[in-house]
């Protein structure tokens, strides 16, 4: 037996698939991890706000807006879909009236949609209160 380790050929027979078990085995437990780590750090959205692909835009959405924490929410009626505005001029004027009325008013919203780790984002354009 050690006489046919010697050859050439056994050797590299048995180089090659000590290698192509050492490269599965890390890339396996490699893409495991790695896994892991984004689905810890990644939220999976909820159906009420399923992601809408970068650069959509979204014209006349009915909805209402709210306050969370330091930032503000658009609610779409429709969908249910919750988007984080970004701040801008719009925004500024939007927040004003709802922290000022009882009654949230509800609002006919244009603007393009942004997306981060999940999170779909609101960068408003147009906006109007409806009758």
């Amino acid at each position: 037996m050690m006489r046919a380790l010697k050859t050439p050929g056994a050797w590299v027979l048995i180089s090659s698939v000590a290698l192509a078990i050492v490269v599965n085995s890390s890339s396996l437990v490699g893409t495991s991890a790695q896994n892991r780590t984004h689905a810890e750090e990644r939220p999976v959205p909820s159906l009420k706000s399923q992601s809408i692909r970068e650069g959509s835009l979204l014209p006349d959405q009915v909805g209402t807006f709210r306050v969370s924490g330091e930032r503000v929410q658009f609610v779409e009626s429709e969908t249910g879909r919750i988007f984080r505005c970004l701040e801008n001029l719009m925004l500024q004027r939007v927040y004003q009236v709802i922290t000022e009325e009882v009654t949230p008013p509800s609002w006919i919203v244009s603007g393009k949609a942004t997306e981060y780790r999940g999170d779909n984002y609101l960068l408003i354009e147009a906006v109007r209160r409806t009758k």
